[in-house]
C-alpha cells in the first residue's frame, strides 16, 4: 500500500527508486506511467506540478522495467 507519496524533482534530474522486494516501486513507476494493470486498485489523485496525470506529461516519463 502506498500512502501520501510526494516526489519533487527539477526538470532533466534523474531519480533512483530503491526498495525491499514488495514495498511497491512497479506499482508506484506503473502509475506514473499510467501503465497500470488493473490488479492495481487506485485510489485519490495522480498530479503533476499540481495537475492531474495527463497524457502529454505521461509520454515525458520514462522508465525501464525490470527483468
Amino acid at each position: 500500500v502506498l500512502m501520501c507519496v510526494c516526489v519533487c524533482p527539477f526538470a532533466g534530474q534523474v531519480l533512483a527508486l530503491m526498495g525491499p522486494s514488495g514495498s511497491g516501486k512497479t506499482s508506484l513507476l506503473s502509475i506514473l506511467g499510467g501503465r497500470a494493470p488493473h490488479q492495481i486498485t487506485l485510489q485519490g489523485s495522480v498530479t503533476v506540478a499540481g495537475k492531474p496525470l495527463s497524457k502529454p506529461v505521461r509520454r515525458r516519463i520514462g522508465f525501464v522495467l525490470q527483468v
